[in-house]
């Protein structure tokens, strides 16, 4: 996706997303510090351990796709474990029904970075869009065991 498309899709959605957003990546990155709330150690040590279990989920999946394309299991190994990943919490919070007029949606048209996203979810659910096919994501849970490689 272009740069104009995704602005194109921006104006056309009604500007921003409605959306909240936390991003971690790896700890110590020089230049590129987590912040982390002051007040809840908690959450950070909660969310490094699910970083590093993401982290190693990410190198599973790329041994089976290194399987599937018929190379060495390892081909991606070199590639995935320094652990260059972004773990990305979002929050849909509630908004009156009229927020979505004029086809205003809650986030725009994109595309993911990177060589996997893994999607974890609540019961909710979300959808994803190929060109103007919506396609439904049902969701089981929030456990790491219910992620969607997508």
């Amino acid at each position: 996706m272009s740069k104009d498309e995704v602005q194109q899709d921006r104006g056309a959605a009604g500007g921003e997303d409605q959306k909240e957003s936390f991003e971690i990546g790896r700890e110590g990155e020089e230049g590129y510090p987590n912040r982390w709330p002051e007040d809840d150690k908690e959450f950070q040590d909660v969310m490094q351990d699910f970083f590093e279990r993401c982290r190693q989920l990410h190198a599973v999946v790329m041994k089976g796709i290194a399987i599937g394309l018929g190379l060495g299991v390892e081909f991606f190994a070199d590639y995935v474990k320094q652990g260059d990943n972004t773990l990305r919490l979002l929050h849909y919070p509630g908004v009156p029904a009229d927020a979505f007029a004029n086809g205003r949606v809650r986030a725009g048209l994109h595309s993911d970075y990177g060589s996997v996203t893994l999607l974890f979810q609540d019961s909710r659910g979300t959808s994803t869009s190929s060109e103007s096919n919506q396609a439904p994501i049902h969701g089981r849970g929030s456990e790491l065991d219910d992620a969607n490689v997508c």
